[in-house]
């Protein structure tokens, strides 16, 4: 009985907001995002079952996957206030490269940090029109523009370092909490979990992003 759940948990998780595509599907795929998160869907099931056979993947709660420099990471639903196409951006002199500028979202006056730029990339646009996330912790509440919005999912962790070199040669392992695994078509596939408390606590990030 319990690996007829665990099956049918598996069936669902295929069907998490992950099918769409670049093009006219993406307003229709922010919206059941955004609906996701406004409706409370953000709490971790970790008594759910595993993806797999092990006893020891357990589930660790509803994420954002995102595409970053051709990998994909996810972000905890949790720490996620809204997502988007980035409509505004002012440039503003004298910042690093990855705080590339200004935005109005609802109302209210936020830094772009261009996650690309700021985890040592060359490959960021710094324009309107990309993907972004709202994000926040305690503390501080900012944008940050992706390459792209895959969808959101029900990861499940997977005991394994985060490899030193992180996702890519590019990535910054400080920014990486661990990996996790989700269902796709009965193959089981990785990705990194980006540690975003660790992001928006950065002395690095700490020292600009505070317009």
């Amino acid at each position: 009985m319990k690996q007829a759940e665990a099956n049918n948990r598996r069936s669902e998780d295929e069907h998490d907001l992950a099918g769409f595509s670049h093009g006219n599907e993406l307003p229709e795929l922010l919206t059941l995002i955004n609906d996701e998160i406004h409706a409370g869907l953000r709490v971790q099931q970790d008594d759910s079952p595993s993806v797999t056979k092990s006893d020891t993947q357990k589930s660790i709660g509803r994420h954002i996957c995102i595409e970053l420099a051709g990998k994909q990471i996810a972000i905890p639903l949790t720490s996620i206030l809204e997502a988007g196409t980035l409509q505004i951006l002012q440039p503003l002199p004298f910042l690093p490269s990855w705080l590339i500028g200004i935005t109005n979202i609802r109302g209210e006056i936020m830094s772009v940090v261009d996650l690309s730029s700021f985890l040592d990339s060359n490959e960021s646009l710094h324009e309107a029109g990309q993907s972004y996330l709202l994000v926040h912790n305690d503390t501080i509440k900012l944008v940050i523009t992706i390459d792209r919005i895959v969808g959101t999912r029900s990861l499940y962790s997977l005991a394994a370092e985060v490899p030193k070199a992180g996702t890519n040669e590019m990535m910054i392992s400080d920014y990486f909490s661990e990996q996790a695994v989700y269902e796709e078509q009965d193959t089981v596939k990785e990705l990194s979990i980006f540690d975003l408390n660790a992001f928006l606590s950065s002395d690095k990030l700490q020292s600009f992003a505070t317009i």
